[in-house]
C-alpha cells in the first residue's frame, strides 16, 4: 500500500509539472508580439531636419570669410565648442542608419523635392524606384556618408581643425555622390548638351 501511495503521489506531481509547462507554453503562444517601431519620417524629412543642419554645422565650424575688413578664420576653440561640433557630427553619422530603414518613403504625399522641375532631376517616385531596384547601392552610399561623418567625430574629439576640414570635404563628396545618383543624375548630361562645363 505504501508503494502504491508513493507511486500515486509521484504521478500527481508529474501531472502537475506537465500542466504548468503546458500552461507556460500557452501563455507564450498567446502573448502579443510587438512589431517594433515603424518609419514615419520620409527620406526628405531626414535630409531636411537631420542631415542638412548637422552637415552645415560641421562645414561652417571650420571656414574662412573674406570681407572688406579682411580674412576671418572660423574654428572651434573651447572644449564646449568642440563638444558641440562632435555632437553634430555624431548626429550626422547616425542619420544614414535612418535612411536605410526598410519601408521608408522618399517623400510623403504633398511633399515635393527641391528643384524637382530642373532638367535632369528625378521625382520622388523615380528616386524610390531606383532605391527599391538596388537597395545595396543605396546602403553603400549611405555608409559612405557615415564613414565621412565619423571622421568629423574623431577630428572633434582630437580638437584638430585640419582634420575636421578634411572630414568636411569627405562629407561633401559623399553627399554629392548620392545626389548625382538619385536626385539629379541627368544634370551632367543636360549641361554637356548645352555646352556648360563644371
Amino acid at each position: 500500500m505504501r508503494q502504491l501511495a508513493r507511486s500515486a503521489r509521484n504521478l500527481l506531481g508529474l501531472t502537475a509539472g506537465l500542466c504548468s509547462i503546458a500552461g507556460l507554453a500557452a501563455c507564450h503562444r498567446s502573448a502579443p508580439v510587438s512589431e517594433g517601431p515603424k518609419p514615419h519620417a520620409s527620406i526628405r524629412d531626414i535630409m531636411l531636419y537631420e542631415i542638412d543642419p548637422a552637415a552645415d554645422f560641421v562645414w561652417e565650424s571650420v571656414s574662412t570669410d573674406v570681407t572688406s575688413e579682411g580674412v576671418k578664420e572660423h574654428q572651434p576653440h573651447t572644449t564646449a565648442e568642440w563638444q558641440t561640433v562632435q555632437s553634430q557630427a555624431l548626429r550626422l553619422a547616425e542619420a544614414p542608419n535612418l535612411l536605410v530603414v526598410p519601408g521608408r518613403r522618399v517623400a510623403h504625399g504633398g511633399q515635393s523635392l527641391d528643384d524637382v522641375d530642373a532638367p535632369g532631376n528625378l521625382t520622388a517616385e523615380q528616386i524610390e524606384q531606383k532605391i527599391v531596384a538596388d537597395p545595396a547601392l543605396f546602403a553603400r552610399l549611405a555608409a559612405d556618408l557615415q564613414t565621412a561623418a565619423l571622421k568629423a567625430v574623431d577630428a572633434a574629439k582630437a580638437h584638430n581643425s585640419a582634420r575636421l576640414s578634411d572630414a568636411g570635404a569627405a562629407i561633401d563628396a559623399a553627399c554629392e555622390s548620392c545626389h548625382r545618383t538619385y536626385w539629379y543624375p541627368g544634370e551632367a548630361d543636360y549641361l554637356r548638351a548645352h555646352g556648360v562645363t563644371r
